[in-house]
């Protein structure tokens, strides 16, 4: 179909941008005083417009969303960990953001191609729309949280940079550790509230559908990603952890999401 071939034209387009945003944004930390962060984030837009008209050009050639396989799947983490990096870049301009996201979203793609095919039915129950505004929600929810871990190891790195006596061009790059701080706590309570809601929809659903017949890997998995970032706001609110104890905390909570991620991906060969 030419929907399907217009697809892969922007799916590759949009690597090919991301890639070229990769290249600028390491110039522009190399050698600070050039102004390559202008084209570092124009290529980066761009990828992601591109990457839009790849969902949609997939969305018309798969007849609707009840047709997916774990390419849409990673293709959407991608369009939305950048999306959400350039908003927090936006309100914090924590440009380092989009360097961070740039490389991501290249290796989600690439990892996404791996399990490219014809859309076909990846999930039968799909075709109820509150499955798929649980299945949305929770990459949205995963996109804000990754964006959060980069933050965390950004603010990591600028600590680390403030208290050696050799700074790099890094350091001149970054921005404050308290702005650091802020993008990743706003980050994570985004993304902690729609995987509340996804997950509430998740459990109902799945009583619907599967009755009970559950991945227990998948919901272990999940339960200890909510349980970390609950932990993450507990701590922040009633500890006092803030800056590094809380930033192991934000790197903490992708973990499962990984190991989330490599059963999806493992299980749907």
């Amino acid at each position: 179909m030419l929907s399907e071939q217009i697809s892969l034209v922007f799916f590759w387009l949009a690597i090919a941008l991301y890639i070229s945003s990769f290249i600028f944004y390491a110039a522009k930390i190399r050698l600070p005083s050039k102004s390559y962060l202008r084209w570092a984030t124009i290529f980066l837009v761009g990828g992601l417009v591109a990457e839009i008209i790849t969902i949609i050009s997939r969305y018309i050639s798969a007849g609707g969303f009840s047709k997916a396989s774990l390419f849409e799947v990673f293709l959407f983490i991608s369009t939305f960990v950048v999306l959400e990096a350039l908003v927090v870049e936006a309100w914090s301009k924590v440009r380092i953001l989009g360097f961070y996201a740039s490389l991501l979203a290249i290796i989600l793609l690439l990892v996404g191609w791996s399990r490219y095919k014809i859309p076909v039915s990846l999930f039968e129950n799909l075709k109820s729309s509150w499955v798929l505004v649980h299945v949305i929600l929770i990459i949205i929810a995963y996109a804000a949280f990754i964006v959060a871990a980069g933050a965390a190891v950004f603010y990591l790195l600028q600590e680390r940079q403030l208290k050696s006596k050799k700074p790099s061009a890094l350091q001149r790059f970054l921005p404050s550790l308290e702005v650091l701080d802020e993008s990743a706590y706003r980050s994570i309570v985004a993304g902690f509230i729609l995987f509340s809601i996804a997950i509430a929809l998740g459990i109902s659903m799945a009583l619907k559908f599967w009755q009970g017949g559950w991945d227990i890997n998948i919901l272990v998995a999940s339960v200890i990603t909510w349980f970390l970032y609950l932990f993450y706001l507990y701590s922040r609110f009633q500890i006092g952890w803030v800056g590094q104890k809380s930033s192991f905390v934000a790197i903490s909570g992708i973990v499962p999401i990984i190991v989330t991620s490599v059963i999806t991906y493992l299980t749907n060969i």
